[in-house]
């Protein structure tokens, strides 16, 4: 069976969330879906993991092994193996939300008249994979918005594969922090259509640690400037953009403890529970 959508995962060193990550893939239901892998250069387990599910899910996951190049070679290199009709790239350390991610995002696209870009919302977890937003809501947004509130996360962003094919985008691998945000910006620079649907697609794992070293701040300013320069974004507006971005990300985390009860804490490992208060 030819796949629909083909999901997208650089993996480094990722051995702690693989299994998380891979069976929120194979228990997608109601669309046909292919899983590749591009192991770059991991020391750690990962490659165990991922043979194992390999041989177990033969038609599902697919995996290629090599030397270290970066997750957006890696990026790259997947969709280069891709036969389904919709791309979705999805690190490692993420996950889809729930069983029917795909089948609602693949209904939402063919209700919209196949665009070449269908997105949808997203929440955070931490490093154990417990929530700590409810859904992102990340549109309907003009273009020009998009440009500069950077909510479109590409965990939640499935894209036709022969619009990306035909129109040579690819992800940046001279870039280490923004080749997300530059490839999104490239969809916008080649007038490819957006719609949103309402469907939560898939969890976004934040670290503690997560760019807190300096090198790695500086490193991810430097790069906003490149992106700057080479879409003639405007400083201001960036700085406003990356403003109402946080705030919005943190209405989402104030929402998920407010009404907490109106989202589901769903773990491939245990059976989602619903309507229940932690106790204090």
């Amino acid at each position: 069976m030819i796949p629909v959508v083909t999901v997208i995962t650089p993996v480094y060193n990722a051995e702690a969330y693989l299994k998380n990550l891979l069976h929120s893939v194979v228990s997608q239901i109601g669309v046909s879906v292919e899983h590749v892998l591009i192991n770059d250069g991991s020391t750690d387990g990962s490659l165990i993991i991922l043979r194992d599910w390999e041989r177990r899910f033969p038609s599902v996951v697919k995996v290629l092994t090599r030397e270290n190049r970066g997750q957006y070679a890696s990026m790259n290199d997947g969709l280069a193996m891709a036969s389904g009709d919709l791309i979705l790239f999805l690190c490692a350390d993420d996950r889809l939300a729930f069983p029917d991610s795909l089948a609602k995002a693949k209904t939402a696209w063919q209700h919209s008249r196949k665009p070449d870009v269908i997105h949808g919302r997203w929440r955070i977890i931490d490093h154990a994979g417990q929530l700590l937003s409810g859904p992102v809501l990340t549109g309907p947004l003009p273009r020009k918005v998009v440009r500069y509130v950077y909510l479109i996360s590409h965990c939640a962003m499935l894209i036709r594969r022969d619009a990306l094919l035909s129109s040579g985008i690819r992800f940046d691998s001279t870039l280490h922090t923004t080749g997300d945000f530059d490839f999104i910006l490239q969809l916008i620079e080649q007038d490819f259509s957006f719609r949103f649907t309402r469907a939560v697609v898939a969890d976004y794992r934040l670290h503690g640690n997560q760019a807190s070293r300096t090198s790695d701040q500086v490193r991810h300013h430097l790069e906003i400037s490149t992106l700057r320069r080479r879409y003639n974004l405007s400083p201001v507006l960036c700085w406003l953009g990356g403003s109402i971005r946080k705030g919005l990300l943190g209405a989402a985390s104030v929402l998920r403890y407010v009404k907490r009860n109106e989202y589901r804490s769903c773990r491939y490992d245990q059976p989602c529970r619903t309507g229940q208060r932690k106790e204090s």
